[in-house]
């Protein structure tokens, strides 16, 4: 579903779980990451409210060679 358009007919439903899904992922893996194709605005711009970081864009990624997004979020350590 985050990579459809369908992501904006249940946004708020996303904005409010994502949160304990990233910790949820993190209790399992400290680095979590993807790419995300560059066109995609809205994913894009989702990352980034999600708290990942944009690293580079990987200009012939893929087999139709389309510009895409490497991005990642850390697990930061409880305090």
């Amino acid at each position: 579903m985050l990579a459809s358009p369908e992501l904006l007919k249940h946004i708020r439903y996303m904005v409010a779980h994502l949160h304990g899904v990233i910790d949820m992922l993190h209790d399992h893996f400290a680095l979590l990451g993807n790419y995300v194709d560059q066109r995609n605005t809205v994913h894009v711009n989702f990352i980034k409210h999600c708290g990942f970081s944009l690293l580079r864009v990987v200009p012939d990624y893929g087999v139709e060679r389309r510009p895409f997004i490497e991005f990642v979020k850390l697990r930061t350590p409880d305090v």
